[in-house]
């Protein structure tokens, strides 16, 4: 059965415009690390008054507990170990991967480009998704109101700026 291993970002973004009620009612095969789940519970610059609390609270309705990525002397931990030598990656980010390396059911959810490349060159002919992919399944696979997935999308093309690069637009698919 596929699993979403959702990286931190993505749950920021998510409940960012106050839409945890209404993301809690779909319910989507969600894996949470480790890192990701105590990232996730922590304070993050911007965020507004009980954000981590939401995304505790999101993480726990979709995945239930944090899955041990990389239990020392595993495979996952070496692979870790390799990707965090690259030194592109975020601990988040790191533990997703190594975790979906050897678990061919996990489909990796970045937000950030270099691991959402990483990704793609890590895991050659499996599905990676961006944030409006998710966004996407949640709302055309699990039952997420088109409404509530609307303004998600328009709050985190509208506030989000990368570094060096434009804002974010949502794919000329999310239209239809």
């Amino acid at each position: 059965m596929m699993r979403f291993a959702v990286d931190t970002d993505i749950f920021v973004w998510l409940v960012r415009p106050r839409s945890t009620g209404a993301l809690k009612g779909v319910q989507p095969p969600v894996l949470v690390t480790d890192v990701v789940w105590k990232e996730g519970g922590a304070r993050k610059q911007g965020d507004a008054n009980g954000e981590a609390a939401e995304r505790t609270s999101l993480m726990t309705a979709w995945a239930g507990a944090a899955t041990d990525a990389a239990p020392p002397e595993s495979k996952e931990a070496e692979t870790a170990e390799a990707l965090l030598l690259q030194g592109d990656l975020d601990d988040g980010e790191i533990s997703i991967l190594a975790w979906a390396v050897h678990h061919p059911e996990v489909v990796p959810v970045f937000h950030d480009h270099q691991a959402l490349f990483r990704a793609v060159e890590e895991l050659p002919l499996r599905p990676v998704l961006s944030f409006h992919g998710f966004l996407g399944q949640l709302r055309n696979q699990f039952g997420l109101d088109r409404a509530v997935a609307e303004r998600i999308s328009q709050r985190y093309c509208k506030n989000l700026t990368w570094k060096h690069q434009r804002r974010p637009v949502a794919p000329e698919w999310w239209a239809r």
